[in-house]
């Protein structure tokens, strides 16, 4: 099985490494060179990194200090994934988020929410948080397409 790690960027987001020993998560690293320590330590000579395209504006919803942050760490690990020699994989929230069966609209506040109890439902051995339930629905995403 090739190592498969899937990334929420943003600042209170989380990573998922999926190996043939089962599946980890961690909470996003606050300093880059965690994030650098955490994709090395998890390098296969086959490992696949799975990464959330940052949106390209900035809405209502999302302070730009939030952007910002979530901008900087996707650059870092798109650096560190192409240095370390991942293959890289970039995936859009619409595209992992259209297999999820409903949309932010119908949940509106809570949205969150259902998708840490979707991440649950789909990885019930894992302890889910709202930090890695985007990283762990990008990896279902990944084992989908794969």
């Amino acid at each position: 099985m090739k190592t498969t790690i899937a990334i929420d960027p943003g600042a209170s987001g989380g990573i998922a490494v999926a190996t043939s020993d089962g599946v980890q998560t961690f909470n996003m690293p606050r300093e880059h060179a965690d994030i650098i320590a955490l994709l090395r330590e998890h390098k296969t000579a086959d490992a696949v990194a799975w990464i959330e395209e940052v949106p390209k504006f900035c809405g209502k919803a999302l302070p730009a200090s939030s952007i910002f942050v979530m901008a900087q760490n996707h650059g870092v690990i798109i650096g560190a994934v192409l240095a370390l020699g991942y293959e890289l994989r970039r995936v859009r929230p619409q595209e992992w988020q259209a297999i999820i069966g409903s949309s932010k609209k119908a949940h509106g506040s809570g949205w969150k929410r259902f998708l840490k109890a979707r991440a649950q439902e789909i990885f019930p051995a894992l302890d889910v948080t709202l930090a890695t339930a985007d990283a762990l629905l990008i990896l279902d995403h990944a084992r989908r397409v794969k």
